[in-house]
């Protein structure tokens, strides 16, 4: 049952520079669709750049398959022209040739040969042998021009099944490195989409687990605050919004454990100022009980001195027993000695306390308190109640205050017999003590504010509850719970409950 903490350190704080340098919540969010950014910026740059190479290599297979087609084209002339020439040789006589008729063939074959060479396939020496020869012809047209002709052209169509090969051979090449640049590429793309998807996967996981971290360690040092915890530690270490948060939270703490400090101080001197009020209240009743024995004593006395003057004392005279100013001395004693206990420093030690007693304690000195004279009070002590620990002097403030309480609610009725019940009981691991009274009770809205710390006594009028807010500070302060029952017309029951000593 130690108070609350009494520490005013301003929580600590990081240094202003590191805050400047550290990356806020967005700005991390903005690096993070950046790096996204750029992973997408790659993956698109190396498809344009496939897409590009692709475009060459179709460029270049396009560019083969038409030279193909040319070569193809070549052949047919080719062929045309050697069967023209075939049949000249062996159809008509010497000298009787169908010359336009091979000049058609060769024309044509001259016109697919520069197509053919314009493709780049190399047969730019066939077409000047070529043209070497139909001048030859033209020039003498006879049987040995004509072989010589038919010669180069047979030659020709060797050239071209050599050159049609090597077309062959690099179309296929071709078509390979476009199946090996696309295998290439794809492996590039996986492996990168890969990759920065495990580099920005691994950077999220550590961001969000730190995150997670230190979001659980200001929720546990919410709950911790909650609980009563007041220490001046720091929260956690960032320099984004959420070290503001934790910033935040070590500064409301700190100003939490100056506000309670103050309270506390408050408190002791509402406690000191009611106990006072008390003391007052308990002058008048000490008077009127003190004046008795004083008149029994000075009574005697005088008796003792009349008959000493008259000369008839006796020892054996009832006027002159000293048992009759020993008892009233004792009263004497027993009334200072419990107002002396009251007006005492208060103590803040715990110590174990027997509530029978203390209860005890508290109905003696309510004698002397003329609120509650004249209000018969019914004592119920359980003579087997276990020890609690805690402050003396605190709980008989509390069942003062009770008592005055449960006074002033009587009072507060005339169609009843003013009484007031007290009564002690255990029960599992509770002490409980019970204050009961038949008085005018009270509404919850004007129970509600006697309860209200901020409302002092007397918020709800006559028996609306004289420093409650303080009688369940103390019972608190004991790990304890005071409540408080009232009905309207039929009584209040307060019950204050205190975990037994176990030790």
């Amino acid at each position: 049952m130690a108070a609350a903490s009494a520490s005013t350190a301003a929580a600590p704080t990081a240094p202003h520079g590191a805050a400047e340098a550290a990356l806020s919540l967005r700005h991390k969010g903005v690096l993070g669709l950046l790096a996204l950014v750029a992973l997408m910026a790659w993956l698109v740059a190396l498809v344009l750049a496939y897409r590009a190479s692709m475009e060459q290599d179709f460029d270049r297979l396009d560019r083969t398959r038409q030279a193909g087609l040319h070569a193809a084209e070549l052949a047919q002339a080719q062929a045309m022209a050697l069967s023209e020439i075939g049949s000249q040789l062996g159809g008509v006589q010497a000298g009787d040739f169908d010359v336009e008729a091979v000049e058609r063939v060769l024309q044509r074959l001259e016109m697919q040969l520069g197509h053919v060479e314009a493709d780049g396939l190399g047969l730019a020496a066939d077409r000047v042998a070529l043209e070497q020869a139909h001048r030859d012809w033209l020039q003498q047209r006879d049987r040995v021009s004509l072989l010589a002709l038919r010669a180069r052209l047979e030659g020709g169509v060797a050239n071209l099944r050599e050159q049609t090969r090597a077309r062959e051979a690099i179309a296929a090449a071709q078509v390979s490195r476009v199946h090996e640049r696309g295998r290439a590429v794809a492996v590039l793309l996986s492996g990168s989409a890969l990759l920065g998807t495990l580099l920005v996967g691994l950077v999220l996981v550590l961001f969000f687990a730190r995150l997670s971290a230190d979001l659980a360690r200001l929720r546990s040092r919410a709950l911790a605050v909650v609980a009563g915890d007041r220490q001046a530690v720091r929260s956690i270490s960032r320099g984004d919004e959420l070290g503001e948060l934790g910033q935040a939270i070590d500064s409301m703490v700190a100003a939490l454990a100056s506000s309670e400090h103050g309270l506390e101080i408050e408190r002791r001197h509402r406690f000191h100022a009611e106990k006072m009020a008390s003391i007052g209240a308990l002058a008048a009743g000490v008077l009127h009980e003190i004046g008795n024995p004083i008149a029994a004593i000075d009574g005697l006395a005088h008796a003792m001195r009349d008959e000493r003057d008259a000369g008839t004392l006796r020892f054996d005279n009832a006027l002159c027993d000293p048992e009759l100013v020993l008892r009233e001395t004792a009263r004497l004693r027993d009334i200072t000695r419990r107002i002396a206990g009251l007006a005492a420093p208060p103590s803040r030690e715990e110590m174990l306390l027997n509530l029978n007693e203390l209860v005890t304690n508290a109905l003696l000195l309510a004698r002397f308190d003329p609120r509650i004279q004249g209000v018969p009070i019914d004592a119920q002590l359980d003579p087997q109640l276990p020890a609690v620990l805690g402050v003396g002097d605190l709980l008989l403030q509390l069942m003062l205050n009770l008592l005055v309480n449960a006074a002033d609610a009587t009072r507060a009725q005339s169609e009843r017999q003013p009484l007031i019940l007290v009564k002690t009981s255990h029960k599992g691991e509770l002490v409980t003590v019970t204050v009961a009274d038949n008085g005018a009770g009270m509404r919850a809205d004007t129970l509600a504010r006697a309860l209200d710390p901020s409302c002092d006594a007397p918020c709800g009028g006559q028996g609306a509850g004289l420093g409650l807010p303080m009688c369940v500070h103390i019972a608190q302060q004991h790990s304890g719970r005071l409540r408080i029952e009232s009905t309207p017309g039929a009584g209040t029951t307060a019950t204050l409950s205190l975990p037994q000593t176990t030790a």
